[in-house]
């Protein structure tokens, strides 16, 4: 049996973490015994979304042998979460969607292909009818169509890719986090004979618009430019770590500013995490028959 502790981290320090533990376990047999332990220190105000699914692939990838058998331990707190209002261990038995206990928590959803639009649009709903009634939630809906797409069409995760959404409302803000245990953002650029500048990283590079790995006719995508749109004019932090680059788009007094800086491990895959103020919704337009029909001259 196996022992792996789960620590508190900075980000780039618990992805290394992740990745860390994800290598050794690729070397045990299909029989080995996992448990993980959660340092007394993590609660569960400490777990972020970004957390969340990049816990949620470890999981599935921990699991992704029948013959395994995966503990965790945790203090009560995080314990009820993962098992009373995740049910975290439905998702590793195919299912893509638990329906959870509070609403303000959107619950994990395993990002499949034939489910890439499902989740993005009923969750669209979800919030317009809770939260945002008469408010236009398009743009947010077609950045998560945007990145549902890529991760089922592009990161050949083998079904460990899992998103989590948050609605915090004493915040005013939408919490986002994609992870995938895939073959990362510079990896499917290659490969798609898409590079960057000189001086400019992959992940950098996937922002500008247009860029998309164009793996599949229905999703030519719009690039995680579509994405990036969403948080560009408010005070929100994008951040993206996909293999040996993080890429970070925040605020500062001149305007935003992105930066790619190398990491001294590879992330074989790619985690997403930004922060939506849902102030920004604009209220819809509503057409009526004298806007359809006024400009006809009958």
């Amino acid at each position: 049996m196996l022992q792996f502790n789960i620590r508190k981290a900075e980000p780039t320090a618990w992805i290394e973490q992740i990745e860390g533990i994800r290598q050794r376990i690729c070397g045990c047999s299909s029989s080995e015994e996992f448990r993980f332990y959660f340092d007394d220190d993590i609660d569960i105000t400490y777990l972020a979304p970004w957390h969340i699914v990049s816990l949620a692939c470890l999981f599935a990838y921990a699991i992704s042998s029948d013959d395994r058998e995966v503990e965790v331990f945790s203090n009560d707190e995080i314990t009820k979460f993962f098992n009373d209002d995740l049910h975290l261990s439905q998702y590793f038995k195919d299912a893509p969607y638990v329906e959870a206990e509070t609403k303000q928590i959107m619950n994990l959803w395993k990002v499949e292909a034939a489910q890439s639009y499902a989740y993005s649009n009923s969750l669209t709903r979800y919030l317009k009818r809770e939260y945002f009634r008469g408010k236009d939630l398009s743009a947010f809906n077609n950045a998560l169509n945007e990145l549902y797409a890529n991760v089922a069409d592009h990161s050949r995760a083998d079904g460990m890719a899992y998103s989590y959404i948050r609605y915090d409302e004493v915040r005013g803000v939408i919490c986002v986090a994609f992870c995938d245990f895939g073959v990362g953002i510079p990896t499917s650029l290659r490969q798609a004979r898409q590079f960057p500048a000189e001086g400019v990283g992959f992940v950098e590079h996937s922002m500008l618009p247009g860029v998309s790995a164009r793996s599949s006719s229905h999703n030519a995508g719009l690039g995680l430019d579509d994405v990036l749109s969403l948080v560009r004019d408010t005070d929100k932090t994008f951040r993206v770590v996909s293999n040996s680059e993080i890429y970070i788009n925040s605020r500062e007094e001149n305007g935003r500013r992105q930066q790619t800086s190398l990491l001294d491990f590879c992330f074989n895959g790619t985690l997403i995490d930004f922060e939506l103020d849902v102030s920004g919704f604009e209220d819809e337009e509503i057409i009526g028959e004298s806007d359809l029909f006024g400009d006809i001259d009958w």
